[in-house]
């Protein structure tokens, strides 16, 4: 069988972008739920970034197929691929879940000829592509291309069985270049986010991301298709690029961006700098909670904050007095408005940085050593993130009421 022909080369997804949309099309707001799990999932990938050590998990609801099915996605800016489990998929085989594709129950499924195999450092996925329709919120795409998983081990494999919200698997909001099908195969697709835009279903190219605050699962997040909730922020919006160096064929790899440096501020004014050497990509990640920085780095960061950290399974545990410090961290990034040379910075209190294990009640920081630097949920929950795939640039703005 010969692949669809919604599978395009790199270049030809830049193309298409450039297209120009009719007016007064509204941007789709789509809620966002968090969901709390009860254990610790990593999560490492040649590929992409898909899932970490964590407290919560951001996911949206999904429709997939002709008559629909609902699908509960895990919200992913470090990966591009869609995927949920096939009905190949048992317990056996890494897929807790009871909500499967079939496509014999699809009169829209079409087959391709492109496999999908990710390896993770935790385990691996495998699978292939298909094209079916895609609903989210009150929008479709008819032809997207997505992919189901026959097995797998690691991250959505290590969910708790007994929790009551169970992720199926993965909604991929990253750049076409970053798909696994790129690759493996030098060829790619536009993700969700993109072909929506494509498609003149919203009015502006880019998504952004509220994440809400919760003690429990519950749907108190956005996700905003086409535009930016303005009734969430509090203060403008600060902008700095994707990283130029992973261009490939025009365009972006990944949402990565670059980091100066960070700022530990006391409440008297007096600072620490922790500046880097050399320019620091960073994935600005739903798909991972904590901050992870050098192995160095974060150890020294976490001494300077906590006198008295003690390091337990490369997590820094600190006095849970910490979780009322309102000393700051301070994050610098290079300006797009201002100019690379000049500095843009957001800022959160230590407090906010601060979780305490319900298995014992010890506190650890959100600040974690890691191979791949990575801004994730803990942070980003603090901020309405918007990712601007048509400037190709990262917005940060606080929360209201933050």
């Amino acid at each position: 069988m010969r692949p669809v022909a919604l599978v395009l080369s790199l270049s030809a997804v830049w193309i298409t972008l450039g297209s120009c949309l009719p007016t007064r099309i509204e941007p789709l707001r789509l809620p966002l739920r968090r969901l709390r799990q009860r254990h610790s999932i990593k999560r490492d990938s040649s590929v992409s970034l898909l899932n970490d050590l964590e407290l919560y998990e951001v996911a949206v609801n999904v429709q997939i197929g002709t008559p629909p099915k609902t699908f509960l996605l895990l919200f992913d800016t470090g990966s591009a691929d869609t995927w949920v489990p096939s009905t190949k998929c048992g317990v056996q085989d890494g897929c807790i879940t009871e909500n499967h594709y079939d496509p014999a129950d699809s009169s829209t499924y079409f087959a391709t000829d492109y496999s999908l195999n990710i390896t993770y450092g935790t385990g691996s996925a495998h699978g292939s592509y298909f094209v079916d329709q895609i609903t989210v919120g009150d929008l479709s795409v008819p032809k997207q291309v997505l992919a189901t998983i026959d097995s797998q081990e690691g991250p959505i494999a290590q969910q708790n069985a007994s929790f009551p919200y169970i992720l199926d698997g993965i909604f991929g909001a990253g750049y076409p270049g970053s798909t696994v099908m790129y690759h493996e195969y030098g060829k790619s697709y536009l993700p969700f986010p993109m072909s929506l835009y494509n498609a003149s279903l919203i009015p502006e190219p880019l998504f952004s991301v509220y994440i809400g605050e919760s003690d429990e699962s519950d749907w108190v997040g956005e996700v905003t298709f086409g535009g930016i909730d303005s009734t969430k922020t509090a203060g403008d919006m600060i902008y700095t690029d994707v990283v130029r160096g992973d261009y490939e064929m025009d365009m972006p790899l990944r949402w990565h961006t670059y980091v100066q440096g960070f700022q530990y501020q006391l409440a008297n004014g007096t600072s620490r700098n922790f500046n880097f050497n050399q320019k620091a990509s960073f994935s600005i990640d739903t798909g991972s909670n904590f901050i992870y920085l050098p192995g160095d780095l974060a150890k020294e960061m976490a001494q300077t904050i906590a006198g008295d950290v003690t390091v337990e399974n490369n997590q820094f545990l600190i006095d849970c007095a910490h979780q009322t410090n309102s000393n700051k961290l301070n994050i610098y990034f290079p300006s797009t408005t201002l100019g690379i040379d000049n500095l843009v910075s957001i800022s959160v209190p230590i407090s906010v940085l601060v979780g305490q294990r319900s298995s014992d009640d010890k506190c650890l920081l959100m600040i974690m050593p890691g191979k791949h630097l990575i801004l994730g949920n803990m942070l980003l929950r603090n901020f309405v993130t918007v990712y601007d795939f048509g400037k190709h640039r990262i917005g940060f703005a606080p929360v209201a009421n933050s």
